[in-house]
């Protein structure tokens, strides 16, 4: 059937073509309430040729009234013949149980019911109904909430969710436009009493009241205006993502950084996108990169003493060093075990590798051992070092002859003289032989197995993290 002048489907066909969202033929799950988003939805996608299973995930709301919805969905797949999935839970009572809100248990339900379902059929993508009404209302929420460059993106139109990739085909649609092609095509749909209810969400009070007002009152096109600010800041942060990225790897920062941070380092990046390196930092420790929050940890470079703590939450800390800061947990993590290293041979230990080979003196390069070595590479003179190698992290007590000082010295005393954060101390590896310390690892060696003009083997060891 030619379709080519319903403008509906031609708007969901170049929203999917432009934003790839989907591969001609390509299977995906379909997450169907049974309202006229996503029954449009279902419709839609069936009719552009994607073979579609349709997933329907029921709340247990409304007193019983939420089991009829799944029901209709059930009978719209098959009259589409269209596979069905069903799946629920009590969202109110789970909610309680996790101190959650009822919305965010939801999600959290929903998502993890659509990524089992696109397991179990090798689906690669779900597809939401999110539309450009939609839109609008998430934006205008998250200016009220407060929010920056990436929050006035809103929904986009592709994204991850774990393993599972998100799409999103109907967000040049709007919402009486959907109704209007459902209704042109005689298909029915069912209606929430809850999404007309103000009391219900602050959501519904901004559809129902906010919005209206804002319409009547100063721009009749306010959904138009606020979901193109969306499409707009969409391309600004794909440039400052990229240039982020390019900042990174010019100054040498990973993506994941697990140790202390330069501080003069973050300060020479650009104010803009040194922000957005922070919302990646809340993010990867699994805190949540309030913008309030993001100007307090930029401030803490420059205005925290040294050995402060600011809360990041869900029980990561960022730690201000001498010249450094640190995301650390609230407590003292539990001290690893000895691990004994190959030698010759590769060892993961302490969330690291560590690689040991044994070579003749005469492959150290001109300028000998002190040019050769680095924070993460060491080289020992191998007979000199008497028993089993291994590595371990601190112990009370500890000391050690540090290369090129006088007699020992305490390990906490060298920690406090080379500026290691006190939360950073108990995860620096140590190389021992015998329990005495031969080198603590990204700081210095002990003199005890130096590298001498009378040294014929090398002991080298070298050290990554682990999964580089």
């Amino acid at each position: 059937m030619n379709h080519s002048h319903d403008s509906l489907l031609n708007t969901i066909r170049a929203a999917i073509m432009r934003d790839t969202l989907l591969e001609p033929g390509q299977r995906v799950v379909a997450a169907v309430s049974g309202g006229a988003d996503s029954t449009a939805l279902l419709h839609a996608l069936v009719t552009l040729g994607h073979p579609v299973e349709a997933a329907h995930f029921d709340h247990h709301t409304r007193q019983g009234e939420s089991a009829r919805d799944a029901e209709f969905v059930r009978d719209m797949a098959a009259e589409l013949g269209v596979p069905f999935h069903a799946g629920g839970a009590d969202v109110a009572a789970d909610a309680r149980e996790a101190g959650r809100s009822f919305e965010d248990q939801a999600r959290r339900a929903r998502y993890a019911f659509l990524r089992g379902v696109a397991e179990k059929t090798g689906c690669n993508a779900a597809a939401l109904g999110h539309h450009r009404d939609d839109q609008a209302e998430t934006v205008l929420l998250r200016l009220l909430r407060g929010t920056a460059g990436r929050g006035l993106a809103g929904m986009l139109p592709v994204r991850m969710e774990g393993s599972l990739r998100i799409v999103r085909p109907l967000l040049d649609c709007t919402h009486g436009e959907l109704c209007h092609w459902l209704r042109k095509r005689g298909i029915a749909w069912r209606e929430d009493a809850t999404n007309a209810d103000p009391d219900h969400a602050r959501r519904n009070r901004v559809r129902h009241e906010l919005l209206p007002a804002l319409a009547r009152e100063f721009n009749p096109c306010i959904h138009d205006a606020l979901a193109s600010l969306a499409h707009a800041q969409r391309f600004d942060n794909a440039l400052l993502e990229e240039l982020l990225d390019r900042e990174c790897s010019r100054l040498g920062l990973a993506p994941d950084i697990r140790e202390e941070i330069s501080i003069p380092l973050l300060l020479s990046m650009h104010p803009a996108l040194r922000r957005r390196w922070w919302v990646r930092q809340f993010e990867r420790v699994g805190a949540k990169p309030a913008w309030a929050h993001i100007n307090t940890a930029d401030h803490h470079l420059t205005g925290a003493k040294v050995g402060e703590r600011m809360d990041l939450g869900r029980g990561v800390f960022l730690y201000r060093g001498r010249g450094t800061i640190s995301f650390t947990g609230s407590k003292t993590e539990e001290r690893a075990e000895d691990a004994v290293l190959a030698v010759p041979g590769e060892t993961a230990a302490l969330d690291r590798v560590f690689c040991v080979t044994v070579t003749p003196a005469a492959a150290l390069p001109p300028g000998g051992a002190r040019v050769w070595c680095n924070a993460t590479r060491q080289v020992f003179d191998a007979a000199r070092i008497a028993g089993t190698l291994r590595v371990r992290t601190r112990r009370p007590g500890d000391r050690f002859r540090p290369l090129g000082m006088n007699g020992t010295r305490k390990l906490q005393d060298y920690f406090v003289d080379r500026g290691v954060p006190q939360p950073l101390r108990d995860k620096v590896p140590l190389v021992t032989a015998d329990d005495a310390i031969l080198w603590v690892v990204g700081h210095g060696p002990s003199a005890d197995a130096a590298v001498t003009a009378e040294t014929e083997q090398l002991l080298q060891v070298e050290v990554r993290h682990a999964g580089e």
